[in-house]
């Protein structure tokens, strides 16, 4: 079996080369590289609107059976994230998908320790964007917090590819 563990559906605010922004084209493009499923969050609820893009890739898990719906949680917005978190299995959803670069805090952030909290908790997977070594989202942002959270399912997207 095969797992993409970082796929976004939905139009990018930006160009990538790569980037398949129309749903059917999106899963047969995994279906034709051998891709059994793929973790899922909405480029909707990075950019613009968490419980909006929330629900667009649960419906498109619905549609899709290769498709493993990821949440999308702002630190910035702690109510609505915690309201996003609450029954997060029976909504649907595989785990939780954290952009700190693009949500401007840092993973290791006060801002972020509830969240990070109900997550190791409630032994959510966290998918974590990761940028080289910035202070959002880099190494020692991670670093500190696999060392306050111990039990936190915590993976690593692009693993500081970018910088």
């Amino acid at each position: 079996m095969i797992i993409d563990a970082h796929v976004h559906i939905g139009n990018f605010v930006v160009e990538y080369p790569y980037a398949e922004t129309k749903l059917e084209k999106m899963v047969q493009m995994l279906i034709d590289e051998g891709v059994d499923y793929a973790l899922v969050s909405s480029i909707k609820s990075i950019f613009y609107d968490c419980p909006q893009g929330n629900k667009e890739v649960l419906e498109a898990a619905k549609r899709y059976k290769e498709i493993i719906p990821m949440v999308v949680v702002n630190p910035w917005l702690p109510k609505e994230a915690l309201k996003e978190l609450s029954n997060w299995r029976e909504k649907g959803f595989a785990g939780v998908k954290l952009h700190p670069n693009r949500h401007k805090y840092a993973l290791n952030s006060r801002l972020a320790e509830p969240i990070l909290e109900v997550c190791e908790q409630k032994q959510i997977p966290i998918l974590t964007h990761s940028t080289g070594g910035d202070s959002l989202s880099g190494a020692q942002a991670i670093k500190a917090v696999a060392g306050k959270f111990p039990n936190l399912i915590l993976v690593i997207g692009h693993g500081g590819l970018f910088s």
